[in-house]
């Protein structure tokens, strides 16, 4: 098998393996009482750091982006809003919005230059715009 080839193979892999492990991240929360979900956002991104580092060290540690952590301490602030959320609207809706929110983010981002990045000019802005605008529909 060529290479590429088996990139877009382990490309789809690990996409199908984000939809299903990402996609059930929060169901536990319908079942089991969290409290005021500190304790949850805790563990979460403790599990999460420790996964990172088990990947730093078979990668060698390749270099650090201290940038990056920004966007980690935006996403943790975030996520402590999950468990008053679920409570509230349910896990279907608040995963929905979560979701949409950053479909938009990423979107905008690039299409418009935000964070530094370079806005990306589209041969046929109207369509880019019914795209994103679908996108959460």
């Amino acid at each position: 098998m060529s290479s590429n080839a088996t990139d877009l193979t382990t490309g789809y892999l690990s996409s199908a393996a984000a939809i299903l492990l990402f996609g059930s991240n929060f169901v536990p929360l319908k079942k089991y009482d969290t409290g005021d979900g500190m304790f949850l956002q805790w563990v979460l991104c403790a599990a999460i750091w420790l996964v990172a580092l088990v990947v730093n060290l078979i990668l060698h540690c390749p270099k650090f982006w201290p940038f990056a952590m920004l966007g980690g301490c935006i996403w943790a602030t975030g996520n402590i809003a999950v468990v008053p959320i679920i409570k509230t609207i349910g896990l279907g809706l608040g995963i929905l919005i979560w979701g949409s929110f950053n479909t938009l983010t990423g979107w905008a981002s690039s299409r418009f230059g935000w964070f530094g990045m370079d806005a990306e000019e589209v041969s046929k802005p109207m369509l880019n715009y019914v795209g994103a605008g679908l996108s959460v529909v």
